[in-house]
């Protein structure tokens, strides 16, 4: 398979909140949310997300790779600098056309 880069952050679906109660309530209205991350390095906002296990860091980005595609709840892959730059799976589905931490994603395509 062919991967896809991309500098753009990978979600639930869901916008993030200033307020813990705004995330839960859009949260509860989205039926791909299964939780809610509060991101101290994207001045405290709330962020939806589909979860619940799928971020297994990874050194590497072959490694992640490799694990993501034997993941079938993996679509994706985000690099996160705040993270020692780490490499997480991610669900998905959907993808920002941004990313406020410099983010960097890769999808199967």
């Amino acid at each position: 398979k062919q991967w896809y880069q991309r500098r753009v952050a990978i979600t639930a679906g869901g916008a993030s909140y200033n307020s813990l109660e705004d995330a839960k309530n859009a949260c509860l209205e989205n039926a791909k949310c299964n939780g809610i991350t509060q991101e101290p390095y994207n001045s405290n906002r709330y962020t939806q997300r589909v979860g619940p296990v799928i971020q297994d860091g990874r050194d590497s980005l072959e490694d992640a790779k490799n694990a993501c595609l034997e993941n079938a709840k993996c679509n994706g892959i985000t690099q996160e600098p705040y993270n020692s730059n780490r490499y997480t799976q991610r669900v998905g589905p959907e993808i920002h056309d941004w990313s406020p931490t410099g983010e960097t994603s890769w999808t199967v395509c």
